[in-house]
């Protein structure tokens, strides 16, 4: 092998380790704004699911006051047909 022939395979050999150098950064990089998109990502679903527990217990406490609200009326709605029966003119 010629010393000609034996500096174009070393020059060859050290852009191949550049190309290689350069590739593996930027797969590492990917990796750490993948992972960080990740992180976000997990953060973002915890919260949301935080948000959607508090708001199924508001929802279940505005459906006990709707139901309290129910019951008030229809006493209500008894007392007034018994105010009006005993007025002698029952509305229907």
């Amino acid at each position: 092998m010629s010393q000609h022939n034996l500096e174009e395979r070393v020059s060859l050999l050290e852009q191949s380790h550049v190309t290689l150098n350069r590739v593996t950064a930027e797969l590492v990089q990917h990796a750490r704004d993948t992972n960080h998109n990740a992180t976000i990502l997990l953060g973002v679903t915890s919260s949301q699911g935080q948000d959607i527990r508090a708001i199924k217990e508001d929802v279940a406490a505005v459906k006990a006051d709707v139901t309290e609200i129910k019951e008030r009326l229809d006493r209500i709605e008894n007392r007034l047909d018994t105010i009006l029966s005993l007025l002698g003119g029952k509305e229907s």
